[in-house]
Order: C-alpha cells, then sequence, then structure tokens
C-alpha cells in the first residue's frame, strides 16, 4: 500500500499539470501517395490537447508549407471548410484560422523531381513537427497513425478522473477478493489503495465540473 501511496502521491500531479497546461502542436508529414504517378501528399494535423486559436498566428500570416521546385496541384481534402489552400504552384496556406484538436488535412501534389519542403512557422509558442514515422507509414494505415498520433496527445482532466475512479473500483474489487480468500495482507494493501484514490478521482472530478462550467459562464 506504502508504495501505491507514493507512486499516486508523484503520478497524480504529474497528471494533473499535463491536464491543466496543454500541449499545442501541428504536426505535417509528406509522404508518397502513388510512385507510378509521382503523387505525393502532404498530411497535417493537430497533436494538440487545446485547441489552436487564430490569434496565435503571428501578424496574422499563414502557416506556409513552400516547396522547391513547381508542383502539380492536387486534391485537398480537410475537417474545416476552409483548410489548406493551394495559392501557387510552390505554396501551401494553412489559416490564420482555429484549429480544434481533431483537426486533420490532406492536400495532394504530383512532380517527377526531387523537391524539399520548408514550413514557415508562424504560429506563436506551437510547434510545427514533421512526423518522419507517419510519412513512412503505408498508406493504407497513414489515417490510423495520424489518429493514435491525436490520441497520444489528448490527455485531459477528465481522463484523469476517470482513471483514478476506474482504478480506485478495481483495487477495492480485487482487494476485497483477495480479502474473503484470505490472502493477506494483499488484500487489505490493495483496498487500503483504493480508499486513497477515489476521494482524489472525486476531488479531479469536483474540479473538472467547476472548471466547465466557468469556461461556459
Amino acid at each position: 500500500m506504502g508504495l501505491l501511496t507514493v507512486a499516486a502521491t508523484i503520478g497524480i500531479p504529474v497528471l494533473l499539470h499535463r491536464a491543466s497546461h496543454p500541449k499545442r502542436e501541428l504536426r505535417y508529414a509528406v509522404a508518397l501517395a502513388n510512385a507510378s504517378t509521382g503523387t505525393w501528399r502532404v498530411v497535417i494535423w493537430s497533436a494538440a490537447r487545446a485547441d489552436i486559436p487564430s490569434s496565435l498566428y503571428d501578424g496574422n500570416r499563414p502557416i506556409i508549407f513552400r516547396f522547391s521546385v513547381p508542383v502539380v496541384r492536387g486534391l485537398v481534402t480537410s475537417s474545416l471548410m476552409d483548410g489548406p489552400l493551394w495559392v501557387s504552384e510552390t505554396e501551401l496556406h494553412l489559416g490564420p484560422r482555429l484549429l480544434h484538436t481533431d483537426f486533420r488535412a490532406s492536400a495532394e501534389f504530383s512532380t517527377s523531381r526531387a523537391f524539399d519542403v520548408k514550413v514557415d512557422k508562424t504560429l506563436i509558442d506551437v510547434s510545427i513537427v514533421e512526423d518522419r514515422a507517419v510519412a513512412n507509414t503505408p498508406q493504407a494505415r497513414q489515417i490510423a497513425a495520424v489518429e493514435r498520433s491525436q490520441a497520444r496527445a489528448r490527455l485531459t482532466l477528465r481522463t484523469v478522473w476517470t482513471w483514478v475512479l476506474i482504478g480506485s473500483f478495481v483495487l477495492f474489487v480485487v482487494g476485497l477478493s483477495l480479502s474473503l480468500g484470505g490472502i493477506e495482507p494483499l488484500g487489505t494493501s490493495l483496498g487500503g489503495a483504493s480508499l486513497v484514490l477515489f476521494p482524489v478521482g472525486l476531488v479531479l472530478l469536483l474540479i473538472d465540473g467547476i472548471r466547465r462550467i466557468a469556461r461556459r459562464a
């Protein structure tokens, strides 16, 4: 029980800090879509725990993906009505606009020449990171790879208190079962740990509820 209490004492503040100080990050990958036709795709997505507001665009300037050679512009798909936009044969613009945590977009292009892509990172305090792992993922699994990237980024206070309460319930049931089966002191230790975690979960639930009400006010 002592070890579990120490782990909770150390781990819960870390999780709380992560949940209350949301990281904002935009990721992109340049992936080959069809080798025979020389078709490529720029995939862009939010890997953030909070929305990226339009106010974070420095000087109200868009994020610009600059290609080192002219390309044949192709289809653009986006979770937004006004997502990325081709403005020339060498530039793809995004924003300035609000990007939600579930934002995802892609822009296809074709070229038979070697090229580089540079990004004008106009977001303030928001990282824009090239994800080579997704770029090297087969096309059929790219969407799943992007979704995993987004899921890993979304650790909210609701997630914390939900898992704390679930963990306390599981520990209580397991501890009670072991105690009834005469397996001691393990049963009592697990039951005691559940009694430590349960009120912590309730406090986090209350804090989360107050925060959500305050946002709506």
